[in-house]
């Protein structure tokens, strides 16, 4: 059976969308090979720049909000009306960086799950809905998943703090690592394609070194082992335990 859409979107301090999830790139019927980066919001989700600019400047005054009903349009013109969940996202206590915004299908008041209050909140949410999608169309092993939300996480950090520039700079800098040393694992637009569901345990602990590796060199040690943290503290244990035992985590411990 197939997991429910929902879609993610994370902006930078502008208002700019640095990443979406395939499930927003299904859920507004986008083609997986152009995602929408670099675009403002408000183009994104179809709707009017003063709507967009409202919300992000209470989700900014609160923290957190939790809107029940946004229309937005899809790449066909039709209108899909979603609830809305966004968090903003600082650097340190007082720094800006962006906002963290999940879509979903309306649901019944009964069974509305509670809203993000964090952007560790939003992270949690990120990776449950990667599992689901991953037990429901049995496209990716659990090790696979757990790299891709790693690496997604990774590279919106680096959007926020560095630049869209930084961002391309961590795909190519991984695809190069990975030719040069042979790893069946490629990043095309943002998103991870694997050559197979047998990788190497090797390969996928070479190619997150490479990622890690340049995340640091590029914005700090402190701001990159926070974020793999904070995954790893919300992973669902039994994918921690199995990441663990293939090398994937602690590349930071102190």
């Amino acid at each position: 059976m197939e997991s429910q859409a929902v879609g993610f979107l994370f902006t930078n301090a502008l208002g700019e969308v640095v990443f979406t999830n395939r499930g927003f790139l299904r859920m507004t019927k986008r083609p997986f090979d152009r995602p929408p980066l670099a675009e403002a919001l408000y183009a994104i989700l179809g709707i009017e720049e003063p709507s967009a600019r409202q919300f992000l400047q209470d989700l900014t005054y609160r923290g957190s909000i939790d809107r029940p009903a946004l229309s937005i349009r899809t790449m066909t013109g039709s209108l899909r009306a979603m609830q809305a969940a966004g968090v903003a996202v600082f650097s340190g206590r007082e720094s800006y960086i962006g906002a963290d915004i999940q879509l979903t299908p309306p649901l019944p008041h009964t069974k509305t799950p509670s809203p993000p209050h964090s952007h560790y909140d939003m992270l949690d949410l990120y990776a449950q809905q990667a599992l689901e999608e991953a037990r429901s169309q049995k496209t990716l092993t659990f090790l696979q998943v757990y790299l891709e939300v790693q690496i997604d996480a990774l590279q919106i950090l680096l959007a926020r703090l560095g630049g869209f520039d930084m961002r391309s700079a961590l795909e190519r800098i991984v695809n190069a690592g990975a030719v040069q040393h042979r790893i069946p694992i490629l990043m095309r637009n943002g998103f991870l394609e694997f050559g197979d569901r047998t990788v190497p345990f090797a390969a996928y602990r070479g190619f997150f070194q490479t990622a890690v590796d340049y995340a640091v060199s590029a914005i700090g040690r402190r701001m990159v082992a926070e974020e793999m943290q904070a995954i790893d503290r919300r992973i669902e244990p039994g994918l921690l335990k199995t990441a663990e035992l293939m090398g994937l985590t602690g590349f930071l411990d102190d």
